[in-house]
């Protein structure tokens, strides 16, 4: 290796080896990789451009010291950098680790290290230490695992049978309720054909295979099947498959069963005979009625006489469109009764109810015409099943791939973007394109009790921002609430000095609120609109808190440490 010293290592009377030539000179200058070069007693002869802005140095400050005293003082950090280099100097081998090292200004930074000895002609040993900044790989990760935990406490817990499948059909996870339902133990069916363990019957295999062939051409699947279990017994279920996307190209199919067994043996009962019609009928969980072309019902069901909360007494006799709207009831006899003929005898329609507890409750009603010998509709027989769990579980899958798609844009912004005014309004834009809050805000603090700037995202219909009415204004007692309590603060009513900032301006929805909070600093809070009827699950929140921690950690990166440091529509 040619030798070549600097000015500055004469002068010092340094004598390492600095790359020969222009081009070795260029490679090491200009490497994306941080570089040191380091004699045998660990002084550093070379640094690079990018070890001196990485670790925030000159390369005169660094040029002559010890390179564990420069990016390792800690006594941890010193201690293991010191046993690298015994590790390295005996064995004359290479180390390659990841570990934390600091910058000049006390900044940890997770690093990948390689450090290589090596030795020149005349015997003197040198070692070369390659430093790769691993911050957003591990941010990368950390988010990764938040979001893995939170899908599988959904997939573990609901009681819907799921599985999940690769393009070519077999089985990568199937949650307790599958198994359960299918009656295999969960090593009986990872990598196996789904079309293998679903039913044993050529007739279904080949109706699954066209389902799946339907499903990867882009349709959505909802629908009511035929399934066996592993002792062959015939399962009514009803089928829904939606996309689970991985990443840009990976994509799974996401399988949800609902065993409707119950509800097709009380359909077929009807057939059989009024007597064992009745007998059958008031053992179901489901809501079975009759009524006349006018809505009035003849025959209701104990499950239905509990589900509205009356005797049978007071429901014979009643119009069910007396419980809805005019809109609602409009439509219901258009599709009940308008729809229903000799040629298409079956109707399904779907409605809600609000509950005293303020939960919605969605009932599935599957509608069949009764029509004389002249094809005139005579009377309706309606049974109907609470699919609330079925469709809160597709709203939480839904939500929660919109959240975890947010979290993922603001990760990218906080690990991209360094103007922390353009951060700040990016992620108010993100919250709301992305997850659907209607206003978004986040304040900065210039010192106690006063705000510095104000960044959101939509505006109150029909009136100014929120920023421009709250700008140069002194925290009431909501705000101040917000920053002097951990965790997230919910607040659904409408009051005077509510503990929500910014609600009493906007009266038509309630908040979620957090202060900003890393490494003991209080940059400031984030507070977000939401509908009245929107339901917050105790993942957002979790993920709403620790989104508000990432952005603070991001300010205290950007080297925002005392309040008043952002710019916006407040300066």
């Amino acid at each position: 290796m040619a030798r070549l010293f600097s000015k500055k290592h004469e002068k010092k009377d340094f004598t390492g080896p600095v790359l020969g030539g222009s081009f070795f000179e260029n490679l090491f200058d200009h490497s994306p990789e941080a570089i040191i070069i380091c004699d045998r007693e660990e002084r550093i002869i070379r640094a690079n451009r990018t070890f001196c802005k990485l670790f925030g140095y000159s390369e005169e400050e660094v040029i002559g010291k010890n390179g564990n005293d420069v990016v390792a003082p800690t006594p941890d950090l010193m201690r293991e950098a010191v046993a690298v280099d015994e590790l390295m100097w005996t064995t004359m081998e290479k180390v390659c680790m990841e570990t934390i090292r600091l910058k000049k200004d006390g900044t940890a930074i997770p690093v990948e290290l390689l450090q290589v000895p090596f030795e020149l002609e005349d015997g003197t040993l040198y070692d070369y230490t390659i430093y790769r900044d691993i911050t957003e790989r591990k941010n990368a990760e950390y988010a990764f695992r938040r979001e893995k935990v939170f899908f599988e406490k959904l997939f573990e817990a609901t009681p819907l049978a799921i599985m999940i499948c690769d393009p070519k059909g077999r089985i990568t996870r199937a949650n307790p309720a599958f198994l359960k339902l299918f009656g295999y133990p969960e090593g009986e069916v990872i990598g196996r054909a789904c079309y293998d363990i679903v039913t044993q019957d050529a007739r279904l295999i080949a109706e699954a295979r066209e389902i799946d062939k339907r499903f990867w051409s882009g349709e959505n699947i909802h629908m009511q099947v035929k399934r066996q279990n592993k002792d062959g017994k015939i399962l009514h279920l009803e089928l829904v498959q939606v996309p689970l996307i991985l990443d840009q190209d990976t994509m799974m199919c996401y399988v949800i069963y609902r065993d409707i067994s119950q509800q097709i043996k009380a359909e077929e009962a009807l057939k059989e005979s009024e007597r064992r019609y009745h007998a059958v009928v008031q053992d179901q969980d489901e809501f079975i009625v009759r009524l006349n072309t006018d809505g009035v019902l003849t025959f209701v069901n104990d499950a239905y006489c509990r589900y509205k909360g009356m005797s049978k007494e007071e429901l014979l006799g009643s119009s069910i469109f007396d419980d809805y709207t005019p809109e609602t009831a409009e439509r219901l006899k258009r599709e009940i009764l308008t729809f229903l003929t000799p040629e298409t005898p079956v109707k399904t329609s779907e409605v809600y109810n609000d509950l005293p507890s303020g939960k919605r409750q969605f009932v599935q009603w599957r509608n069949r015409g009764i029509f004389d010998q002249n094809g005139k509709l005579i009377e309706i027989q309606s049974v109907g099943r609470d699919v609330t769990d079925l469709k809160e579980a597709q709203e939480q899958l839904k939500r929660l791939n919109v959240v975890l798609k947010s979290v993922r844009d603001i990760h990218r912004l906080i690990n991209s973007e360094k103007d922390p005014t353009q951060l700040l309004q990016s992620i108010c834009v993100s919250l709301v394109v992305n997850q659907g809050y209607p206003n978004v805000w986040i304040a900065i603090l210039e010192f106690k009790n006063c705000l510095a700037s104000i960044f959101e995202a939509a505006m109150i219909d029909g009136d100014t921002p929120i920023s421009e009415r709250m700008c140069r204004k002194e925290l009431n007692r909501a705000c101040r609430k917000v920053l002097e309590s951990p965790g997230v603060i919910i607040e659904k009513e409408v009051v005077p000095c509510s503990y929500i900032p910014l609600l009493n301006e906007y009266p038509d929805k309630y908040s979620m609120s957090t202060r900003l909070e890393y490494q003991g600093h209080v940059f400031g809070l984030i507070t977000v609109a939401l509908p009245k009827e929107y339901m917050v699950t105790e993942e957002e929140k979790i993920i709403f808190q620790e989104t508000a921690q990432d952005i603070a950690m991001a300010l205290y990166n950007l080297g925002i440490h005392s309040q008043g440091g952002v710019k916006g529509k407040c300066d």
